[in-house]
Order: C-alpha cells, then structure tokens, then sequence
C-alpha cells in the first residue's frame, strides 16, 4: 500500500502485547496502522474527543467495557467507524449474534490474514464515505460562494425554468428596469422585442438539442419601453437544486480592445515588463492544479540579485530599476517561451514552468552559470551579477500556490547566506528526516542521477552440480564525481526513511532487464535482483514486472527476486503471499544472507533459491561443517537451490563441496562486471 494514508485504530483488549502483536501482524501486510489500546469506558470517551477513528478492533469480550456500551459511545463519532471482532468461535451463527450489536464483521482470533483484508475493505468504505462529506461541504460552500457571487456581480444574470424567471440579480433587475419581486411574475419573453422573439425561440432550442453554452444577439425590451442589444448567453444550470437555463445579458459595446488594455495593465509589472506578483500568483495556482491532474511537475524558481542591497546604497533606489528593468529583459529571453516570469518584489523575481519533464536543476544551473556573462547597465556604469535561486517542484510538496512560493523565498533565503552564486532544490523530506552527514550522501546520489551516472553491476553465479543456467546477481552503484563506482554509507537505510526505496528498485530493474534482454538472446541467462521492503510491500509490484518482462521480450523464469532473510522475516507472510503469486507466474524467489540459524524461516517461506551469508564460509572454515548442516539440510529437504557467497579461494571450495551446494559466487569466480558477459565455460571448476 504505496503513499497509503494512516489508518487510526482503537484496539479493544486488556492485554498490551496483544494489541501490539495485532497491529504488527497488520503492518506486515502493509496497512499503516497507529493503534491505541481501549480498555475501559473513559480511555474511549476521551479518544473519540482527541482524534477521528477509521476502525475499531475488538479482542474477545472485557469486564471493564461491554461490547454494547462500546459500540454506544462508537456511535458518537461523526464519520463511520467499522468494527471488527476477533473471536474463538468463527462460526455463521456467532457472527450473526456479533454483527446484531452492532458490530461490522467477526474474524478468527488468530487468522490474521483475513483480519488484513477485512480492514482493507473497511477503509475503501471509510475513504468513500470520509470523500463523500469532504464532497457534500465543498458543494455546499461553493454554493454560498455563488450566491454571493451572483448577487454582487455587475452582469446581468438570471435563472430560467420553463421559460419563467426563478432568480435574478440585482444588475438583471436594474438592467431591465423592473423590480426583482415583478421580474418573478414575467416570463423571458416579456424581456425581448416583438421582433426578436422567433430569435429566442430558435436560441432556446439550439441550448435544448447541444446542452451546450449557446449565445445570440438579441434585442431586447425595457419596462418603459425602451429597447436596446444585449448578447444572451444561455446554458444548462441547477439553481435551488432544480435543473434549469442561466441567463446571462451583456449589452453589446466595442469594448474588446480597452478591457484587453485594461487586463494587459493590471497584470504588468510596471518596470520590468513581466509579470506582477497578483498575475504570477494565478499563474501559479493554474499550474498547480494542472500537475495535480496530470501528475507532471510544475516547477518554480525564486530568483534573487546577490548584493542587491550594496547596489541600492551605493547607487539609490530609483538607479536601480534600470538593473531590474535589465534582468527582467534577460530572463526573457534565457527562459523557455512557455516559462512564466514575473517580478515578485522589489528585488525578487520567480520563473515557472508548466508540465515539465526537466529536471528541476537545469533552468537553475543554466541561469546561475550564464549570468555570469552577461553585462547589465547601472547608472552609466556596467555591472555583472550573480544569483541565488531557491527551487520547488509542485507534486512533490502538495502545497497551495502561496505556500509554495514561500518555501520557495525561503530556500532562496538559506543559498544566499551560504554566499549566493547557486541554487538549491527545496525538499521538505530530506530537510526534515536526515542527518546533514546522511543529506551530503543523498546528495551526492541525487547529483549522480541528475547526470545519468547510475549503474547496475552484475555477479555471477558458478554452478558446482553441472547446471545448465548462467546466472548473475545485479547491483545497484553509482559514479562519483571522480568516476568511482560508490554505494554511499548507509544509502538503502536513507532512501528507506525519504520512502524512494521502491523507486530505486525499479531503477535497478528496468537497467538490469535492458541489458539481459541486450546480451541474452538465446534466453539462457538468469538475473537475480534485489527488492527493498518498499517495493515488497507495494500492491502492483508483479503486475509492473511482467510488463515489464514483457517489453523486454524475456521470459519469465529469467528472473529472480530477492529479499533480505532479516525482511523476510519481519515481512514473513507478505513474503510467503508473494512466493506463491511468483510461482504462478514462473518468477524466481530468492532470499538472500540466510544465516546458519534460519533453518525455520527457509522451511515457512520455502523459496526458489537462498544465498548463504559470509557467516556459513567463516563457521566452516573455523568450526567445520556441523553447524551448518541444519539449514542446508533444510533447503535440500524442500528442493531449494543453495547458493554460497564471499568465496575467496580455492581452499574453501573444497570445503563446500561435499554439502551439495548448487552454486558459488565471490572474487574467487568473478568480481562484479559492468556487463553480463563473463565466459561461464572458461573457469578452473
């Protein structure tokens, strides 16, 4: 359940070690549970009033708290509340007793995988339900906004149904010269000339066969008498909860040219020609919106002249708007046409982009570097400048156009106390959960994906039992500035808090299947690759591989997946879940770094393939083969491929042999390669 939001639940039972082994077994399955433990009546009264509840689960019956008065005070919380009991006695007719108090569904104690996906479903209803009210408010504000709206609006508008006036404004009424109280009274037709009647008539039945906005230049009939040209405007409306026409009456003036004068001017700054911060703003809200649609970012840049205010001292204010009136023209022409650029204030510019696929850094760098040759004119004098940009991307922030453009300033801020002469990308995930040692490695890994520096290694696999597969365990590197293939400390642990383990993962494979689908035409070649605890906990993982492996034009039972034996084990029933949906589809399960003691763990999941960790070498080569007996034992007792790693010679080959290990991978066989194109048959095996 990718970016799934927390689900607050009440855990009714005495016991606190088994409302935590209930929410552990629930997070193991992906649910984001925060759990609180209920055990009386005042505990639940005074958690209603702290917090809203998205699901109740009740362990057995208690003295302290009734299921009867629990689901009584429940029923005080606004938004739906499902219940779940867990019970001994699972059968038809006890859960029939349980769901007439009450109670929304009944589940075995100890079956905590239906428990999983009964509150699965619950929260789709929770969500729906939690949607339809947020809904049903913004309706009823928008509607309140309207009516505001409408009455203080300067067109002319009215609410026609069948052919009578249900509503009009005050404009409609002064307009007209009637009084709204007999405008009620009056039909449209009243409102038109004799001769324009047939007009209205066909007008009416256009709007009536498109159920389109449809409008017409209609003479029309005052109350005195008077006449005079108006464009109606009509279109289908619900007014009062009726389906109904609006109307809307604009007499017709050749006004064109000076209302685009007029937007023109109210839109400009003054100086600089670009943009002023009230049109900036809207431009900004628009692209919001838009990338919330289309899930492409907008990207925004707060642009500030280093040393503005030494300038403004040594030269004056005023001298300055030449400079400003420069850099203003200079944006223009160094951003791309589609870029909105505005003046935000006296000193401060911001340049947008709508939909764009860049990356934030390019526009940034692009102007850092380039303002450095260019000339600007000060007071008769000339002057080079510098810059400071703070960047924010729309999707990953989620924030309202005024927000963003303050965390904005506010990077901005932070390089030009830094000295200025850079840019930074604004990124509230990073800047809240790292360490600033753990940020300078993100860092450094996001400047490597920036310039296409990410890289897929790949270790293969010597088969000892004469197998036929060519086998290659893949990894995840990157190049430093100096070209050196790293893995900074602790990058998994890093990209586990900031959430972007998935993302990395599938990084990795898409690169990893390119190249098997580029050097294995014969599809004899098989890939192991590792999965991170977010991916594996991610509902569309195996939909997204086969895709994948499908566009690859490779088979499925090329590919391996590989799970740490320490996640497994957190993960244990994801894990089992996920190797049987593997092995209908033919994809490999590997869990990698087994330890000599995880003889359980290897018989509970029984995978494809288990790589023993660099412990099984050292216990052999210091206390013998007994130790290890266990686990390999284990694995051959369920047909599952064993595969040796860290072997480093020859000496300790022959050592593993004898315990019918399938295959040996280390330096002794082949470091990492860059490719899989290492000579399987070319080996001292």
């Amino acid at each position: 359940m990718s970016k799934a939001k927390h689900i607050n639940t009440l855990i009714f039972s005495t016991s606190a070690n088994a409302c935590e082994e209930i929410a552990s077994q629930l997070k193991n399955q992906g649910l984001a549970i925060r759990h609180q433990q209920i055990n009386n009546s005042e505990q639940l009264s005074e958690q209603i009033k702290a917090k809203t509840w998205h699901q109740a689960i009740f362990v057995g019956e208690s003295d302290n708290l009734s299921i009867e008065q629990a689901m009584g005070l429940l029923k005080s919380q606004k938004t739906i509340l499902p219940t779940v009991y867990l019970t001994a006695d699972p059968s038809e007719e006890y859960r029939l007793a349980m769901m007439r108090k009450g109670i929304t569904d009944c589940v075995g104690k100890d079956n905590f995988d239906l428990l999983g996906w009964v509150v699965k479903r619950d929260q789709k209803t929770v969500a729906y339900e939690l949607g339809k009210q947020e809904a049903f408010k913004q309706v009823l504000e928008t509607t309140k906004r309207n009516e505001l709206l409408l009455d203080s609006s300067k067109d002319a508008i009215a609410y026609i149904a069948e052919g009578m006036h249900i509503y009009t404004n005050p404009t409609y009424s002064e307009r007209f010269g009637y009084d709204n109280d007999d405008l009620i009274a009056l039909t449209l037709m009243d409102m038109v000339a004799p001769s324009a009647t047939q007009t209205v008539k066909d007008l009416l039945k256009q709007q009536k066969e498109t159920d389109e906005e449809v409008e017409a230049i209609i003479k029309c009939k005052k109350a005195d008498a008077t006449e005079f040209e108006a464009n109606f405007i009509l279109s289908s409306a619900i007014y009062d909860e009726e389906p109904c026409l609006q109307l809307l009456v604009r007499e017709v003036a050749d006004q064109t040219e000076l209302m685009a004068k007029l937007k023109e001017v109210s839109s400009t700054d003054q100086v600089t020609g670009l943009l002023n911060r009230p049109a900036f703003l809207k431009k900004l809200t628009q692209a919001v919106a838009q990338s919330e649609e289309s899930g492409i970012d907008a990207i925004l840049y707060f642009i500030e002249i280093d040393q503005i205010q030494d300038y403004q001292s040594q030269f004056g204010i005023a001298a300055c708007d030449e400079l400003l009136k420069g850099l203003g023209d200079w944006l223009s022409t160094e951003c791309p046409e589609n870029a909105s650029k505005g003046r935000i204030s006296d000193s401060s510019f911001a340049v947008m982009l709508s939909d764009s696929e860049n990356l934030p850094s390019e526009l940034a760098r692009q102007l850092v570097d380039n303002i450095k040759n260019a000339n600007f004119d000060l007071a008769g004098q000339t002057v080079n400048l510098t810059l400071s940009i703070g960047t924010v991307t729309t999707t990953e922030n989620q924030l309202e156009s005024g927000k963003l453009l303050a965390q904005a300033n506010a990077i901005c801020t932070k390089v030009k106390s830094e000295g200025g002469d850079s840019y930074k990308i604004f990124n509230p995930t990073v800047d809240t959960l790292l360490s600033e040692q753990e940020k300078a490695i993100y860092e450094e890994f996001l400047e490597a994906k920036e310039m296409d520096r990410i890289r897929v290694q790949y270790q293969p696999m010597m088969p000892l039992k004469g197998s036929s597969n060519r086998q290659y365990l893949s990894f995840f590197r990157y190049q430093n500035e100096q070209g050196e293939l790293i893995l900074g400390e602790g990058i998994f642990e890093i990209f586990e808090k900031l959430g972007v383990d998935a993302d990395i993962d599938r990084l990795s494979i898409k690169t990893a299947l390119k190249e098997l689908a580029d050097k294995d035409k014969d599809k004899r070649l098989k890939l192991f690759t590792k999965l991170s605890p977010g991916t594996l906990v991610t509902e569309d993982l195996i939909e997204w591989l086969l895709t994948k492996i499908e566009n690859a034009v490779i088979e499925t039972n090329q590919i391996v997946l590989c799970v740490e034996a320490t996640v497994a084990q957190a993960y244990l029933n994801r894990v089992i879940l996920l190797s049987e949906a593997l092995s209908d589809c033919d994809i490999g399960l590997c869990i990698n770094n087994v330890a000599i003691t995880d003889k359980e763990l290897v018989s509970s999941i029984k995978p494809t393939y288990i790589t023993l960790s660099g412990e099984f070498i050292e216990t052999i080569k210091n206390e013998g083969t007994e130790k290890v007996l266990a686990v390999t034992n284990a694995a051959s007792q369920n047909n599952i491929m064993t595969i040796a790693t860290k072997l480093e010679d020859a000496s300790t080959l022959a050592q593993i042999w004898p315990l019918g290990i399938d295959f040996a991978m280390g330096n002794y066989v082949s470091k990492p390669l860059n490719s899989m194109n290492y000579d399987f048959t070319d080996n001292d095996f």
